[in-house]
């Protein structure tokens, strides 16, 4: 998404424990995106604040919410080269045509296959929330 040359929007994201203050959330929310997928592949992007009946208040929230079809995120601390290998396999597997949580799962796997890391603490973290079932056309 490029930025409007003519908006006084510096076009980032501000953390909402900054001392700058700002709120990502609201930020992201007030994003117009057609995007097919977003993929937050930092630590816990894929968690969020619990507000009662309002539900989750996170950054995969808040994509979905600007018109997302779809996030993938993580549920707890990654380990980089892990998350490297796994989005690599996960990219690899959606520019071969396949839909967005098969892709997410077959990344999951080849990463089982190779590499010495079984533990769930590697790949699991790896979530797909909203529409997984559409391929992405690039």
């Amino acid at each position: 998404m490029g930025r409007d040359p003519n908006s006084s929007d510096d076009g980032l994201l501000v953390h909402r424990h900054s001392r700058a203050g700002g709120n990502p959330f609201r930020e992201i929310t007030q994003l117009s995106l057609s995007a097919d997928l977003v993929t937050l592949s930092a630590c816990d992007t894929a968690n969020g604040k619990l507000e009662g009946e309002e539900g989750i208040d996170g950054l995969s929230e808040a994509f979905l919410l600007a018109g997302a079809k779809s996030v993938d995120g993580a549920l707890w601390d990654v380990e980089d080269s892990a998350t490297e290998a796994l989005m690599k396999a996960f990219y690899s597997h959606l520019a071969q045509g396949q839909d967005k949580a098969f892709a997410l799962r077959r990344a999951k796997v080849d990463y089982l296959r190779g590499s010495a890391h079984s533990s769930p603490v590697y790949w699991a973290p790896f979530t797909l929330i909203g529409d997984g079932s559409a391929a992405i056309i690039f």
